[in-house]
């Protein structure tokens, strides 16, 4: 087991954004993560990080269930 921590956000459809979810934000999808006191969305290519706070963010996976997305 891993326990993953949620991050008090929830995405367009009202499910629940944990950590290490994958998530998409318009055309790029991202991966959840906690790093310096912020719940974070980096880019996958690891190119830019912004804030979870985005508005509409769509969960399409997770880094466990979902491997090859990465």
């Amino acid at each position: 087991f891993e326990v993953l921590q949620y991050t008090g956000h929830t995405d367009k459809n009202g499910k629940e954004i944990y950590e290490g979810d994958i998530v998409r934000h318009g055309e790029s999808m991202r991966i959840v993560e906690f790093k310096g006191c912020n719940w974070l969305a980096t880019r996958l290519s690891g190119t830019e990080t912004i804030l979870l706070s985005f508005t509409n963010p769509e969960i399409v996976g997770n880094i466990h269930q979902n491997p090859e997305l990465l």
